[in-house]
């Protein structure tokens, strides 16, 4: 089998970031290829840089200093957890902690794949990391992007000044979201295909065959919240209210065992995938929990987080979801998540797409053999 390397963010302690590796690795394999992640962690993404840089958003220093040493035990005990998700789960290489690392590694002729999720964008330290834009390799080896996303399209001028360098190794440019596809014809001279995050390519039958027995017997309301919105804390506990339903919170934070609804703390991925499977609905401001929302059929609201919410709204878009935003608590919002959603038609047309979008992808990695 053709060996196909590929680096994607893999090692972010975020369940959407695991399931989307697993996706993308799995789905090579099945095409016939030998595919491993390139377990790269740079510098800048070790718990103690992320922890520094998002200290950093803090102006008062002694505030800074109090951050770090709260939540120093949080992020290596998430961290160890789900070093051990990605060994069980991942093919992955030796470990890399820098470009010039890769560089000075013989890929020999190896097929080097951008994958899936925010590649592309602004990294903690606020700048680009050229390894996502696969700066490394040799004229030997072939690039191609596999679901690459930006994340967001509002960059400023300067982000655009080395984009067509970047990109103009790339045999093959398939992205995640329409307004990355948009922004590359834009700003360079490449021509891009749109296609689904690597975990919606995925077969559903394959995520429920991961998944684990259920946790609760009983209906409830899934939360799975990425950030601080009180809007969003409002409205879950107002739906709760309103329904009857308990709260089920999934989250890889030790601490959120202080915050409201019973909670489900850095669990198995087969065990989370089974908490969205048998949910009641799903409130979230997750691309990838509203990914799952969709292949499990589930009812859903969505929360845009305000600097990357393009993914969420290509998607919904795509689905002919778009009213399940909301931007406030009335009674017309809380009653969305008992309106059913057309499935039929929605996995119809995705299972079309999704056919469409994997052959592709097949036929143009076969035409670089």
């Amino acid at each position: 089998m053709k060996p196909i390397k590929i680096m994607t963010r893999h090692a972010i302690v975020n369940y959407g970031s695991l399931f989307q590796s697993y996706a993308t690795q799995s789905i090579l394999e099945g095409m016939g290829y030998n595919a491993q992640i390139i377990d790269y962690i740079s510098h800048n993404e070790t718990v103690t840089r992320r922890l520094r840089a998002f200290s950093l958003r803090c102006a008062n220093p002694i505030k800074r200093i109090v951050y770090r040493l709260v939540k120093l035990p949080d992020e290596i005990i998430k961290d160890r957890k789900f070093v051990k998700f990605r060994k069980r789960l991942l093919k992955m290489t030796e470990r890399f902690s820098s470009l010039e690392e890769l560089k000075s590694h013989d890929f020999a002729d190896d097929i080097l794949c951008a994958g899936s999720d925010q590649l592309w964008g602004y990294m903690p330290n606020e700048a680009i990391d050229p390894a996502y834009f696969l700066e490394f390799g040799s004229e030997k080896n072939q690039y191609v992007a596999f679901s690459s996303s930006f994340g967001r399209v509002d960059f400023p001028p300067e982000y655009f000044e080395n984009l067509d360098a970047l990109l103009n190794k790339f045999s093959l440019l398939t992205i995640r979201e329409p307004s990355g596809v948009d922004l590359i014809h834009k700003h360079t001279p490449y021509r891009a295909k749109h296609v689904f995050d690597p975990t919606l390519l995925f077969p559903r039958e394959k995520w429920l065959e991961m998944a684990a027995a259920p946790v609760y017997r009983k209906p409830y309301i899934l939360l799975y919240q990425l950030r601080k919105n009180k809007l969003m804390d409002g409205y879950v506990q107002a739906l709760s209210k309103k329904t009857g339903l308990p709260i089920v919170r999934v989250s890889t934070s030790v601490y959120d065992f202080l915050k409201y609804g019973k909670k489900q703390v850095l669990k198995s991925p087969e065990t989370v995938l089974s908490l969205f499977r048998d949910a009641h609905c799903v409130v979230t401001d997750s691309f990838h929990a509203t990914v799952l929302s969709l292949i499990f059929n589930r009812r859903f609201v969505d929360f845009l987080p305000p600097a990357t919410h393009e993914r969420i709204t290509d998607l919904l878009s795509v689905a002919g979801l778009s009213d399940r935003v909301v931007s406030e608590i009335t009674e017309q919002t809380l009653a969305i998540p008992e309106i059913d959603i057309d499935y039929d038609g929605i996995n119809a047309t995705f299972d079309a797409l999704r056919k469409e979008q994997l052959a592709y992808i097949q036929e143009q990695l076969e035409g670089m053999e």
